[in-house]
């Protein structure tokens, strides 16, 4: 790197992160070895690039300054680099603005994270699956600390999910429960086991329930970083095993008596025979198992549970498994898909129970419908697969397209239309299913009449199970009846709706209408994401043309031409309507420099504190709004200015952006014009800097007159008039008399003042158009441009003010006086303009030895 302390350089070069030196406008001056191996290219390829070559187009793009104020406040930024075979690769970024050799750099250092990244999907999954669960379910990392559970969990604890995450388990269920309880059967199920016990949990609501706990490690390549906790309520199932026990008890007293309850069971239940060359084997079913099979009860009596209904192995486990547990007299639960006798599939949450049948080993086997929950928890994965797809769209048409093709393999549901907000109206911009010709590129004004306005205007959804008993609607297919509506909205931001139909009345239960409501969220947040996409490449293509006007400002010379660039700036690189710049002259801010559209009486001088730009400045605070009228310290110059941006430039003046709408001006647009007001201060303290440089150059430091510098840059301009115009000009030289004496007898300090009092009287008693140039020492020069025998009258009356001041000075003990020398040149003559300047030096000397 430029540091040139040897140990910095080898320390950066031991870092495990990529580091990269850079100037504040993104070129690449320096790298690390690291640097080179994350991104795959040398050293010297890295030298020759921007950062703009390694971030992609749609990545976020960061200003130094932004990283600076990130890393100060340890939040590091993200983004993605390419690297040199074009993959994108998530970073982590941290940098400095730091100075190296007086300059300011800014050094970077890269992190990648492409794997948390990844877990963080992961960690999406899982939380929407959870979400889709009927089960509690919570997942912690290694060090205890939840990572995320759902409502039913959260509600068993009193808790709400948001308040649950990011707590350690301990806090939510109590010191004494997780060391004792929790806790030793976290640690084994970090070390891969899969653990499952039993407990008791009392329900804010529900008061004590059974709960059946099983923890499975969670892994990523392998390496186990948590456990997700599965807990299913068995409150219900145990209080049927036991209502099954006293059945099983009441058999062995009354088969009549077990029958009537048996059949009154709501589940399939099935009585099967245990082991032998039948086992598996149907002895006895209820009604409800004739219902949920297809089949009478003669002819399951026979038929084998465990290979006539399944559809392949139970999901928990294995039949054998089940067997193993039901010979040590255990209870087995597990999930299991069959098949009627219709040949339709279903799904059956099963409880088996050991028991005895008639003095023989039997099992009691109750199976629950879940069709209606899986099919759920199906369109929920199918909603997080389009979801998936949904992030990955990168415009408006690509998106609706992508809706309107999948929605009914999704939700089950093919009538469906996509409306777009267009100012203020919906229009119908995608529909399928059996809509009315007229409805397609219908435009539905948003305080009007239909369903879709309705929702609209609330910013809720709205659902009605009949629409032909509701005034509000507006037919738009061929067989009304019911409809949903679902506006696709934001962070206040309405974008557009969903809108759902069926031709049957109350046609979508509360959980339809839930899948519904994830769907209308992703796509609302896709919108988002594509809306703000299109502003982060407006701004992106205005932070560009700041730089150019940047570069612009950078090569202007004097204070007006930066305060004309400014403007221009402003307005064709910006897109800002009407600007103007006023500068602080004593405790005023005067108008410098407008927009060609203002008038002059639109321009007003303000004394600092008055109005905003007097505020603007005395703050040295932006102030900005949404409409002048607003503000009662604003005093507008015109009744057409509304919406403003009030900048101050550092302690110099003030930049105002004023647009005739309301509203014109968004966070992004202020950031601009304090950018461009940053940049404005300091090209006016550079050109201010070169201009008191350049006067410093050109003036002798004592007297305050120009130099013999400025002389010679300034005669051969006078030279070239003269030669144009025919004119004269004359050359006075002037020697202070008996200077030497003057300082040896009164000081040096003395001898200054002479001389600061003689050019006081030299530039006080000449023409505007002459120039009196401090020759060298004590001696003076003034050149009077288009001048004949006026020169004789300089001549008279410096000598006539001479003698005042001798008069009234008490500074020497006798008169002041000055040797003159005259002389004339014009371009007629036939001798160089130094012949004439020798000449009065000649008379001068001449003058001053008598």
């Amino acid at each position: 790197m430029d540091c040139s302390d040897r140990n910095c350089r080898e320390f950066i070069e031991q870092l495990p992160e990529a580091v990269f030196l850079e100037t504040l406008r993104g070129e690449i001056l320096d790298v690390n070895n690291e640097a080179c191996e994350f991104l795959g290219y040398s050293k010297e390829e890295l030298l020759g690039m921007e950062v703009s070559d390694l971030v992609p187009e749609d990545a976020p793009a960061f200003l130094p300054v932004e990283i600076d104020n990130a890393t100060r406040s340890g939040e590091p930024l993200e983004t993605v680099n390419v690297d040199s075979s074009g993959n994108n690769i998530p970073v982590e970024l941290r940098g400095r603005i730091v100075e190296l050799d007086g300059e300011k750099r800014v050094l970077i250092s890269l992190r990648e994270i492409s794997e948390r990244k990844e877990r963080e999907k992961q960690l999406e999954r899982y939380k929407m699956a959870v979400e889709g669960s009927d089960d509690l379910m919570a997942a912690c990392d290694n060090k205890y600390n939840y990572l995320f559970a759902n409502k039913s969990y959260a509600e068993l604890y009193g808790q709400t999910k948001d308040n649950i995450v990011n707590k350690k388990v301990a806090e939510v269920v109590g010191e004494v429960t997780f060391e004792d309880v929790i806790k030793p059967r976290i640690d084994r199920c970090l070390q891969g086991e899969r653990i499952e016990y039993e407990t008791t949990r009392s329900h804010p609501q529900l008061g004590e329930r059974e709960l059946k706990t099983v923890y499975y490690p969670l892994k990523e390549e392998g390496v186990t970083h948590g456990i997700v906790g599965v807990l299913r309520d068995i409150t219900e199932v145990k209080e049927i095993e036991k209502r099954l026990q006293e059945a099983n008890d009441r058999l062995r007293q009354s088969r009549k008596r077990y029958k009537r309850y048996f059949d009154r069971l709501g589940d399939a239940v099935f009585i099967t025979e245990v082991g032998g060359e039948d086992h598996g084997s149907i002895l006895d079913a209820n009604s409800a198992a004739e219902d949920q099979t297809g089949y009478s009860l003669n002819e399951l009596i026979g038929m084998n549970i465990a290979t006539d209904f399944p559809v392949g192995r139970p999901e928990e486990f294995s039949n054998e498994e089940i067997d193993k547990k039901l010979s040590e007299g255990k209870t087995v639960s597990f999930t299991e898909k069959k098949r009627r006798k219709d040949g339709s599939v279903y799904w059956t949450e099963v409880i088996v129970n050991p028991i005895e049948h008639e003095g023989n080993p039997a099992t009691l086997s109750i199976n629950r419908d879940i069709t209606d929950r899986k099919k759920y928890q199906e369109r929920l994965r199918a909603i997080e697969e389009l979801s998936q797809k949904i992030k990955l769209t990168d415009s408006k048409d690509q998106l609706y397209d992508l809706v309107i093709g999948n929605v009914e393999e999704t939700l089950g549901y093919g009538t469906v239309s996509i409306c777009e907000k267009r100012d203020d109206a919906m229009k119908i911009v995608r529909i399928k299913g059996p809509y009315l010709s007229q409805s397609k590129g219908r435009e539905l004004p948003l305080d009007g009449k239909g369903l879709i306005p309705a929702a609209c205007r609330k910013c809720e959804p709205l659902y009605v199970e009949d629409v032909t008993e509701d005034d509000r609607y507006v037919r738009g297919t061929e067989s009304p009846g019911s409809e949903y509506v679902i506006p696709l909205q934001i962070e206040g931001e309405l974008y557009g709706a969903l809108d759902f139909e069926n031709e049957k009345k109350a046609a979508f239960d509360e959980k339809d209408r839930d899948l519904m409501d994830i769907l209308g969220s992703q796509v609302s947040v896709a919108l988002q994401g594509i809306e703000r996409l299109k502003l982060y490449d407006e701004q992106r293509d205005k932070l560009r043309k700041l730089h150019q006007a940047v570069d612009r400002l950078q090569q202007k010379n004097s204070e007006q031409a930066v305060l004309e660039t400014a403007v221009e700036a402003a307005e064709d690189m910006l897109d800002f309507e009407i600007c103007a710049i006023s500068l602080l002259e004593d405790d005023y801010l005067v108008p410098r420099v407008n927009s060609t559209d203002l008038a002059p009486n639109d321009t007003k001088t303000f004394k600092i504190g008055e109005g905003i730009a007097g505020k603007t400045i005395k703050n040295g605070e932006t102030i900005w709004g949404k409409d002048l009228r607003n503000y009662a310290q604003a005093d507008p110059t015109s009744e057409r200015f509304r919406a403003f941006i009030s900048v101050s430039i550092g302690k110099l003046g003030v930049l105002q952006i004023i647009s005739e709408n309301i509203g014109s001006f968004q966070e992004k647009d202020v950031e601009l014009a304090e950018i461009l007001a940053g940049h404005l201060h300091e090209e006016l303290l550079r050109v201010r800097l070169e201009e008191d440089l350049r006067d410093q150059t050109i003036h002798d430091p004592l007297t305050g007159l120009y130099n013999r510098r400025y002389f010679n840059e300034t005669l051969s301009k006078e030279v070239g008039r003269s030669e144009r115009y025919g004119h004269n000009i004359a050359f006075l030289m002037i020697d202070v008399n008996s200077f030497k004496e003057i300082n040896d007898t009164y000081s040096h300090q003395i001898g200054d003042k002479v001389l600061e009092k003689v050019a006081e009287i030299l530039k006080e008693n000449v023409r505007d158009a002459d120039t009196v140039v401090r020759y060298g020492g004590d001696e003076f020069l003034i050149m009077m441009p288009e001048t004949n025998g006026d020169s004789k009258h300089t001549v008279d009356r410096l000598r006539g003010k001479l003698s005042e001041w001798n008069e009234e000075s008490d500074i020497l003990d006798f008169p002041l006086t000055l040797a003159m020398g005259v002389s004339h040149w014009n371009a007629e003559q036939e001798r160089s303009v130094e012949d004439a300047l020798n000449e009065a030096d000649h008379i001068m000397y001449e003058e001053k030895n008598n």
